[in-house]
């Protein structure tokens, strides 16, 4: 089974096909196995080896003429604070990534969050019609995705998946 899941903002847009097999440049190719770890504080299943899914995600920057920053990236499960609320001030962290593109604030603040099995930074620079890929990890008990990345040709905008469940 395939769900496609797409977020827009402006002429923006971010997709990710999730299933078995890469759908032409844009996908998630997912490989199930046995074994894991918890997340960096320790705070992982014990005596339980949780479903580990080793997920490359495919990000094919659509927008004309605007490139996205390097992507922050984060592995975790709903106990960790979310990205952005609706409606609410964006974090300082969130504001750095937005206006300078450089996401090592949200490195810092996530990194052995509790619920956070892996934050970090991938790729470069993204222009329009290029594919950033890269994998990531999620477990049983870190499920979600979250991605955002700065759109470079303005002053204050980013993209962002926030909290996406990836396991099927």
């Amino acid at each position: 089974m395939k769900s496609a899941l797409s977020f827009i903002v402006s002429t923006l847009l971010l997709q990710f096909v999730v299933g078995d097999t890469v759908t032409g440049e844009v996908g998630v190719r997912m490989t199930r196995s046995k074994g894991g770890k918890g997340d960096k504080n320790g705070k992982g299943r014990k005596g339980d080896s949780p479903m580990m899914t080793n997920l490359t995600l495919n990000i094919l920057n659509e927008a004309f003429k605007q490139p996205f920053s390097p992507f922050f990236v984060m592995v975790h499960n709903s106990d960790a604070e979310p990205l952005y609320v609706r409606g609410q001030e964006a974090s300082d962290a969130l504001a750095t990534l937005a206006e300078n593109g450089d996401s090592t604030d949200l490195v810092s603040h996530y990194d052995g969050a509790d619920g956070v099995y892996f934050a970090g930074t991938e790729g470069g620079l993204t222009l329009g019609g290029e594919t950033l890929s890269f994998m990531v990890e999620v477990t049983d008990e870190f499920p979600l995705v979250t991605i955002a990345s700065m759109a470079v040709n303005t002053n204050d905008c980013f993209v962002a998946l926030n909290g996406v469940p990836l396991l099927p």
